[in-house]
């Protein structure tokens, strides 16, 4: 059977019209296509959650049981370290070594200095007993000194090793104002320890130590 072309005559106008309809029929379909292809893409991200998650706290339990066995462990090992040296334990930070030397695990906590309010007013009577010195070459190096160990990290705070520094000259000094004040600031120390970490470690055969990942973003 032959098939036959039927023509159509349209005006511009008609002709435009047409097309503006089959662009909205077009622009409806591509707008449907890509909501459903949203929909599919959270549907593919909540199950993968769903499929991983478990896994990721299994790995979280699995850490924490490992650390906690490796704190008590060398809790033990800490204690009797103390006790065969007699020495204080004033550490934040120890390290265990094997008999080959190959291998360290370190176990502790770190020290963020802190201050409470108070160390102003220990500051402020140290800068007073710097103003009570004469102006002499003798004296200008002292206030120096103090001046240098009195000055604030990035936080705003004095170093620890500083203070200890600042308190070695206040012992040889006679100014009771000086002395009053390094122990305010010695008072106001008041430390923030974080968490207790545990780090292992292993040489290389060109002597380099080598971090064992043991987090998420170290594996």
């Amino acid at each position: 059977m032959d098939t036959k072309k039927i023509s159509v005559e349209m005006s511009a106008d008609e002709y435009a019209e047409l097309q503006k309809m089959q662009q909205e029929k077009a622009a409806i379909a591509a707008k449907q296509k890509q909501l459903e292809e949203r929909e599919n893409y959270k549907n593919m991200v909540s199950s993968m959650v769903d499929e991983l998650f478990p896994m990721l706290e299994n790995l979280a339990h699995s850490l924490g049981g490992g650390k906690k066995r490796v704190y008590d462990s060398f809790t033990t090992a800490i204690a009797m370290k103390k006790e065969l040296y007699d020495t204080k334990d004033s550490q934040n930070t120890h390290t265990f070594t094997n008999a080959k030397g190959d291998r360290r695990i370190c176990v502790g906590y770190s020290v963020i200095d802190n201050y409470d309010d108070t160390v102003n007013e220990g500051v402020e009577k140290v800068r007073q007993y710097i103003k009570s010195l004469s102006q002499d070459e003798k004296t200008e190096q002292l206030v120096d000194a103090i001046l240098q160990l009195l000055a604030k990290d990035k936080k705003g705070n004095i170093k620890p090793g500083k203070v200890v520094a600042l308190s070695n000259i206040a012992d040889k000094s006679d100014s009771e104002l000086f002395k009053d004040g390094v122990r305010i600031i010695k008072e106001a120390y008041k430390p923030i320890f974080s968490k207790q970490f545990v780090r292992a470690e292993k040489k290389l055969d060109n002597g380099e130590w080598v971090n064992v990942p043991l987090g998420m973003t170290e594996a």
